[in-house]
């Protein structure tokens, strides 16, 4: 699913580059795209990869890099990685992105695709190409609920990941370089007391892999907790006898259970956590040596001040003296006010910058710090965080401390962004001189480049090569030192024909307007092209590139010339030229480009072409050259679009079709070629309209070069030549250079010829012009016989013969109106089978055969054509199965196969018709239980199985078509209960489940269906039935009425309150979860009780007593809707749900969403 929603994607829909860059504007950061939960890392040649989550309920994973100027290099709105569901916005939970030393993006995501959470990787390569397939990496592969897969990135480019199968274990794997699972089934952490979470896998300064992770038991609310490290060598080995325990038990606070890791340069590392210190909330260190050992007896706390709670530390590592720097968040005791401090460690773990840390934000009580980060610049550190006020609003700001602690930058304080919205999700990622700074606002994801220097703009990645001639910085290649502020133009002789690379330098002269390449460079031209935005004119010729035209190319909106010809460029025509509104010319000639022409380039509404003068003569600058390529498929109907061409050149390449009428209305052609193709059909009256197709004649030194004003030869043109031609402007002899401006040589026109080209038609085959057509439709065309009249090939999309009497077969020509829409045979007399040619009708959109008697199976040809919305063939006598291909048809919206012969089971991929709104299937044979795909068809309005041999039960997916007002399944075997997620059909007007062998009592849901009309007989204008059945008594008043008669031998009497009591205590997870504003807490009591139920917040604090009272057993469920036990709305966050009923007592967790 996922290649094909990815080649639309981009093919089809996301044609426009972003051409920003790092703005230097705090109100104009970079826009990545619709989403949540953003992932930042650097690349090492100053770019950045930043990968989010689309925030569509499915949280796709998508992915955006930018080179060191802040140049989008895929599409904009990012690259769709995977669209399979996530089902979940906890981005840290769920996705993690690294970087390899190839600046590879790897990518570790859950998703469902195989039922619960498992765990799949993807590498990236930075031309987007999906180097691990387009499905990933299976890694878990687990009938368990998996949890955080975090990974790293080995010094061999394979990488380690790990992650937690039910919050209960910890599994890691190695992943090789070209996506081989190199552990086996994995290596398996697990404990008989704990429950192990949250794993941390980093690679230590020896190439070794360090993994850490918690271990916790007791009460979720007070869990005893351990941070727990191994060392693992490549081959997966433990390097140390037994896991090293870096701190516990210990109590975490609420919600407060991630820890970080970071490594040193001696083959160990530093832990950080927060933890409960007696009455004080803090941010503790440790030091564990490459051998395992703990250095730091104890941990180092980062504050001695006993007043303040200390929260969520970040750490670094300086890089020259190896001292642990850190930020954290800090309140007082109260929590009303709030602030940020950092502090440094040495090597023994004392205190650097005093027992309380330094301060970075003084405690306040105006503003929420969220989402701090931070990271080392050699022995300094920049921070960023979100600044929030009361009302939710806030913007990013960042502070830099040098190795003293000083706050460095001038203010202090710099400011990220000022648009005063409410932020979210921001991560940080450090690169070359800067810090890449990505967050979510207003539902989509943006991101900032702050550098060292305090201000936002690109990274300084580059030093001067050298002094140009004005005094300049300069770049030098080619010999030369150009100017890097004031190169404009670039050519001969500057750019030496010897040339046989593209110098990387050459794409920082990002002031170029003109740059005009003929050499002999051997490699494809780099994406580093969409550096120079300001050009006007782009020309290289004579390269040997046997690679694509970059997609990069649309970057370039101010380009008015864009020439690429002689290349040996391949693949597609990139979409993302139909960005360049500005061109006047294109030429893309003399490669080996593929496919058909993308439809955005017929949006280029100002190609025209032009003469442009030389110094010995004049040129001709074409308006569209695509000529000599292996370009195919048919000339689209939308270049009429451009106008104002004066030349086309279509020659030499693989087109089909027929010329397009709309080519007629480019009434400023001067020369149209179309030369060497597969053209085929009739040359239209209306190429009169062509007013200017007079040729074209430019000079040269000594030289005359003639451009046809018309050129048809070889092709397969056919029919009469419209004497309509003869008005054109064009010498059909030689014209005064002695060269001709017309040629339809090597063709099959056929005779008489209009009289001012007779002597200059050429070879033509005229084999066919004697053989005459099946027919000639009214409008002069090419036709098809059918029941006597005849209809044209070309001209007839729409055939309505509904009830006309027709009899006998429907012919194998009808397959020949490939232009149908909509055919209508219904209600006639034809007979025999339905021919395999229907499936020559792709355009098809509407088939109705339905009330004839035609026998045979259904084709299989009839199940390709995938444009159908209507299929319907009610009525006859079809035999057969239904074929599996069935689930190509995905846009049908009505399917109706009903009073036939059919037999078999329905093929589970009927599950593909997600549009369908009315599946009709009654008086068949079919056999077999219903497949269970059928009810993910939510958009059915009526299901109609009945009279057929169905067996099975009737599921409780069946509350799934929530949408569905018919429901008929009478007269089959069905067995078992009727559901009771029958209840959420509230929509229904019928429902008819008579005549089957169901058991069990009929569910109190059927009640909630107030829109039935229950009958005791069936008949056509009987609406609900459930008689003839095992249904047991005692039956609900809202139906007792209209059960019928029912086989009770084997019903016991019983009460259905008593039949339905719960048999255990049990507390349910909460529904939706996370949510916003309102979540269900389902709740089983299998007797009377006193049943308390309590919200409370991640200090363990009371929010909210939303039951206290005596209640009756049974199935119950309460609301709650986010607020205190004062009626005040709760802040967003992680929340304990407590049940005591008797004896039994058990909690849960739920997150409220922002």
């Amino acid at each position: 699913m996922k290649t094909l929603t990815n080649l639309f994607i981009r093919s089809l829909l996301l044609t426009v580059v972003t051409s920003a860059q790092w703005s230097s504007d705090p109100a104009s950061p970079q826009l990545l795209g619709s989403g949540v939960q953003a992932q930042v890392k650097a690349t090492s040649d100053g770019g950045v990869y930043v990968a989010w989550l689309t925030d569509m309920g499915g949280y796709h994973v998508y992915l955006q890099r930018f080179d060191a100027t802040g140049v989008a290099q895929f599409d904009d709105g990012g690259l769709l990685v995977s669209d399979n569901n996530n089902d979940s916005w906890i981005a840290v939970f769920h996705m993690n992105l690294a970087v390899d030393s190839d600046n590879n993006a790897i990518i570790t995501v859950l998703d469902t695709r195989a039922g619960p959470w498992n765990v799949y990787a993807y590498k990236i390569a930075p031309d987007g190409s999906m180097l691990w397939g387009d499905d990933g990496v299976s890694v878990s592969n687990s009938s368990q609920t998996n949890y955080s897969p975090r990974l790293a990135v080995l010094p061999d480019n394979s990488v380690v990941v790990a992650w937690s199968p039910n919050s209960a274990t910890v599994e890691i794997q190695r992943i090789s370089s070209d996506g081989g699972l190199m552990w086996g089934d994995g290596i398996l952490i697990e404990d008989n007391i704990e429950s192990l979470m949250s794993p941390q896998p980093i690679v230590n300064s020896n190439g070794d892999a360090l993994v850490q992770w918690i271990g916790q038991s007791g009460p979720v609310w007070a869990a005893d907790s351990k941070i727990y490290l191994q060392k693992y060598d490549l081959d997966g080995n433990a390097q140390w006898d037994n896991p090293t325990v870096a701190v516990g038990p210990v109590v975490f606070p609420m919600g407060n259970w991630l820890q970080g890791i970071i490594a040193d340069d001696t083959g160990g590392s530093f832990s950080a956590w927060t933890q409960f210190s007696g009455g004080v909330q803090n941010a503790v260190f440790q030091h564990i040596t490459g051998e395992g050992a703990i250095a730091w007896t104890g941990g180092v706390d980062l504050s001695t001040n006993s007043s303040n709670l200390r929260m969520s530390p970040m750490l670094s590592v300086a890089e020259e003296t190896q001292e642990l720097m850190a930020v954290w968040k800090e309140s007082n005791g109260s929590q009303s006010q709030r602030g940020i401090f950092a502090q440094r460690l040495d090597s023994s773990g004392n205190q650097l910058w005093g027992s309380n840390g330094v301060t970075m934000v003084a405690l306040n009580s105006s503003y929420d710090y969220l989402d701090l980060s931070m990271a080392g610049f050699g022995e300094e550190l920049i921070s960023a965080y979100i600044q929030q006020s009361a009302n939710m609003n806030g913007d990013i700001y960042a502070n830099r401390l040098d190795a003293e602690g000083n706050l460095v930058w001038t203010g202090q304080t710099v400011t990220v962004t000022n648009s005063g919205t409410a932020k979210s999700d921001m991560m940080v990622g450090k690169g070359p001189n800067c810090l890449f700074i990505a967050w979510t606002e207003n539902g989509s994801v943006y991101a900032h480049c702050l550098r060292e220097d305090g201000t936002l703009g690109a990274p300084d990645v580059s030093s001067s090569d050298c002094i140009a001639d004005d005094g300049t910085e300069g770049v030098e290649f080619w010999g030369e030192c150009f100017s890097i502020e004031n190169t404009t133009e670039l050519g001969f002789p500057l750019v030496p024909d010897t040339a046989t690379t593209f110098p990387e330098e050459l794409f920082s002269l990002i002031n170029l307007s003109s740059l005009s390449i003929w050499a002999n460079i051997t490699e494809p031209i780099p994406t580093s092209i969409a550096n120079l935005t300001n050009l006007v004119t782009l020309e290289i010729v004579g390269i040997e590139s046997e690679g694509a035209i970059p997609s990069e190319i649309g970057n370039l909106t101010n380009l008015t010339t864009l020439i690429l010809r002689e290349n040996e460029h391949t693949g597609f025509i990139p979409t993302e030229i139909g960005n360049l509104t500005n061109l006047i010319s294109l030429d893309l000639s003399s490669n080996q480009l593929t496919g058909e022409i993308p439809p955005e380039l017929f949006s280029l509404v100002n190609l025209s072409g032009y003469i442009s003068p030389t110094m010995v003569g004049s040129i001709l600058i074409h308006g569209l050259n695509l000529s000599d390529n292996l370009l195919s498929g048919e000339i689209s109907s939308e270049i009429g679009n451009l106008i104002n061409l004066i030349s086309i050149d279509f020659s030499q390449n693989q087109f089909i079709g027929g010329m397009p009428s709309e080519i007629f209305n480019l009434i400023n052609l001067e020369s149209l070629n179309l030369s060497d193709n597969q053209l085929t059909g009739e040359i239209s009256s209306e190429i009169s309209n062509l007013i200017n197709l007079s040729g074209i004649v430019t000079t040269g030194h000594m030289s005359i070069t003639t451009y046809p004003a018309l050129d048809l030869s070889e092709n397969q043109f056919s029919g009469l030549i419209p004497e309509s031609l003869c008005s054109l402007p064009i010498e059909w002899d030689y014209n005064s250079f002695g060269e001709s401006e017309f040629s339809i040589d090597e063709n099959q026109f056929c005779p008489p010829y209009p009289s001012c080209i007779e002597d200059y038609v050429g070879e033509q085959d005229t084999s066919n012009c004697e053989q005459g057509w099946d027919c000639i439709a009214d409008d002069g065309t090419e036709g098809v016989e059918l029941w006597g009249e005849c209809y044209s090939i070309e001209n007839t999309d729409s055939l309505d013969l509904n009830n006309s009497g027709l009899t006998g077969e429907i012919s194998p020509e009808i397959g020949n109106l490939t232009n149908l829409t909509f055919l209508e045979l219904s209600q006639n007399q034809l007979t025999g089978t339905i021919p395999t040619e229907i499936g020559n009708l792709i355009n098809l959109n509407f088939l109705s055969l339905w009330e004839n008697q035609l026998t045979g199976n259904i084709p299989e040809s009839l199940w390709d054509l995938v444009l159908l919305e209507s299929l319907d063939l009610d009525g006859n006598q079809l035999t057969g199965s239904i074929s599996p291909a069935i689930g190509n048809l995905t846009n049908l919206v009505t399917l109706f196969l009903s009073a036939n012969q059919l037999t078999g089971e329905i093929p589970s991929e009927i599950g593909n018709l997600i549009n369908n709104h009315w599946l009709i299937l009654s008086s068949n044979a079919f056999t077999g239980e219903i497949p269970s795909e059928i009810w993910n068809l939510t958009n059915l309005r009526a299901l109609d199985l009945s009279n057929n041999q169905f067996t099975g039960s009737i599921p409780p997916e069946i509350g799934n078509l929530t949408y569905v007002e018919r429901v008929v399944m009478h007269s089959n075997q069905f067995t078992g209960p009727i559901p009771s997620e029958i209840g959420n059909l509230t929509n229904l007007v019928r429902l008819k489940l008579h005549s089957n062998q169901l058991t069990g009592h009929i569910p109190e849901t059927i009640c909630n269906l107030s829109n039935l009309t229950w009958s005791l007989e069936d008949s056509l204008y009987s609406v609900s039935t459930l008689f003839g059945n095992q249904l047991c008594p005692p039956y609900s008043s809202c139906i007792e009425d209209y059960v019928g008669e029912q086989d009770i031998t084997n019903c016991e009497q019983v009460s259905i309150i008593d039949e339905t009591l719960p048999i255990a205590y049990n507390l349910y997870n909460a529904y939706p979860n996370p949510f916003n504003p309102i979540t269900t807490l389902r709740y089983d009591l299998p007797e009377d009780a006193l049943v308390n139920i309590t919200i409370y917040d991640m200090m363990g604090r009371v929010v909210s007593n939303l039951v206290s009272s005596q209640q009756n057993a049974g199935y119950k469920s309460v609301q709650w809707n986010a607020t205190n036990n004062q009626g005040q709305q709760v802040s967003a966050g992680l929340y304990l749900y407590t049940i005591q009923a008797g004896d039994y007592t058990q909690t849960k967790k739920m997150v409220l969403l922002k």
